[in-house]
């Protein structure tokens, strides 16, 4: 094969592999922002209350609970008041 031949071969081969990284990116990223907006965990919010106490809004589902973060935790369920 001549030079120009071979030049030509091989930049259509690196052309289609970096083709097919494209795609199979452009897939993935696709893919993780459908489970990203699945996820059944959120913080709502937080509050510090101390340099080492917080207190966490959570939400699971819909179900809301409370959580103090600091030596102990404690738990309480926001929605049987």
């Amino acid at each position: 094969m001549e030079f120009g031949v071979r030049y030509a071969f091989a930049l259509a081969v690196v052309t289609a592999v970096l083709a097919a990284l494209s795609l199979a990116g452009r897939v993935l990223a696709r893919h993780l922002q459908k489970t990203k907006g699945a996820r059944r965990i959120q913080i709502v919010e937080s509050v510090a209350l101390a340099p080492h106490a917080a207190l966490h809004l959570v939400r699971i589902d819909a179900r809301e609970l409370l959580v103090a973060s600091g030596s102990a935790a404690v738990v309480r369920d926001a929605t049987d008041t």
